[in-house]
């Protein structure tokens, strides 16, 4: 067994020789060239399907631009209504203002005449009670002068 094992050893080491020799540089190019192609393959194999994946995501990236610029048109539209219905209300507000404030300042004149006119009709009554009273007290005067005038 011994003898085989050194045999086998001997054949093999035999075989290696050869395999000292050193690679010349058409072997380089050579094997330069085969693992180019080996990496040019390997690749094209892996970014194919990265490719693809690109042009999906920029299709995508187009119909979402398309989308939101669909969503800011009608962002504007709806701004657009919201200002409308905003001066709307404005003018709605300014009008019943208006509505309330106009009789409002009528009633409030209306009602400084009245009382201006009731003041002078006070004033007017007061001073007939005083005449009144005035002529009273006259009527009274005479009336005892006259008594007195009958009686004495």
């Amino acid at each position: 067994m011994l003898k085989t094992i050194f045999c086998f050893s001997v054949c093999l080491c035999t075989i290696t020789l050869p395999s000292l020799a050193q690679l010349t540089p058409q072997d380089l190019k050579e094997i330069r060239l085969i693992v180019k192609e080996e990496i040019e393959t390997v690749l094209d194999k892996e970014l194919t399907p990265i490719k693809a994946d690109i042009v999906s995501i920029k299709s995508d990236i187009v119909s979402l631009k398309e989308g939101f610029a669909r969503l800011d048109g009608r962002l504007t539209g709806v701004e657009k209504q919201i200002a409308m219905v905003a001066n709307l209300v404005y003018a709605l507000v300014a009008l019943i203002v208006i509505a309330v404030g106009i009789p409002q300042l009528i009633i409030t004149w209306r009602s400084r005449k009245d009382s201006a006119s009731e003041m002078q009709i006070a004033a007017l009554i007061q001073k007939q009670s005083e005449m009144i009273s005035l002529l009273t007290a006259e009527v009274e005067t005479l009336r005892v002068k006259m008594y007195r005038h009958f009686n004495d």
